[in-house]
């Protein structure tokens, strides 16, 4: 499907139709409704969803597309659920793969200590959040959001 994807992202940037991304559209609406209509009071995006809504106070966030905002914040549930180093940069390898760039520098928004703080807060007092099966605090959204960041400095493009 990977393939696929990288294959459908070209076409969407000729503004060209081609089975891969039909295909890739289909996929994501089956999927999402899936994931949506089983998944109900699941920790399956229990932090990735409020921090991508925390990331709206950010003012240069709020104009950001859903998905890139939400892979930003997938990886860092990742770090909070201390998934496997492994397997988190297969993750951010595959985004990248899509022209994703999950890290604060990559999206173009500000890190300060403030502005993170101000996002952690509203992200974990989220009532989505309360879905993930241990207590998030604070501390570990920042610290996940600090490991990503000095873990997975921006590419630079050419």
């Amino acid at each position: 499907m990977g393939e696929q994807v990288q294959e459908a992202i070209e076409l969407v940037k000729t503004h060209t139709i081609g089975q891969a991304l039909t295909d890739v559209v289909d996929l994501n609406i089956f999927t999402t409704g899936a994931v949506q209509s089983l998944g109900q009071k699941t920790c399956h995006g229990a932090a990735a969803h409020p921090i991508h809504n925390a990331l709206n106070i950010i003012e240069e966030g709020y104009e950001l597309l859903h998905g890139l905002k939400v892979s930003y914040s997938i990886v860092v549930q990742l770090f909070i659920e201390e998934i496997p180093e492994a397997e988190i940069k297969e993750v951010v390898s595959f985004f990248r793969k899509l022209g994703l760039e999950p890290s604060l520098k990559g999206l173009k928004l500000s890190y300060s200590k403030k502005v993170i703080r101000e996002v952690t807060r509203k992200a974990v007092n989220g009532p989505v959040m309360q879905l993930i099966p241990f207590k998030v605090i604070e501390e570990m959204v920042i610290s996940s959001i600090d490991k990503l960041e000095k873990m997975f400095p921006t590419i630079t493009r050419t």
